[in-house]
């Protein structure tokens, strides 16, 4: 068991992508059960990559990878 149990995808949509601009490509970050043991963890951790990244929030997903 490798200890990741979410995976955060981030896809824009392909006309929203400059090839310089880092921000705007896509991206997939591991989130692990131990960085983030509860909910409110996960919570504040989506937020930072969010912010770090500039990402928009109606372009991230959030996927389970274990149960």
């Amino acid at each position: 068991m490798n200890g990741y149990k979410w995976r955060l995808v981030y896809k824009p949509p392909i006309e929203e992508i400059n090839y310089n601009d880092l921000d705007s490509l896509p991206k997939v970050f591991y989130i692990s059960i131990y960085e983030c043991p509860e909910k409110l963890d996960l919570h504040l951790k989506i937020n930072e990559l969010k912010r770090l990244y500039n990402m928009k929030d109606e372009y991230v997903s959030i996927e389970n990878i274990i149960d």
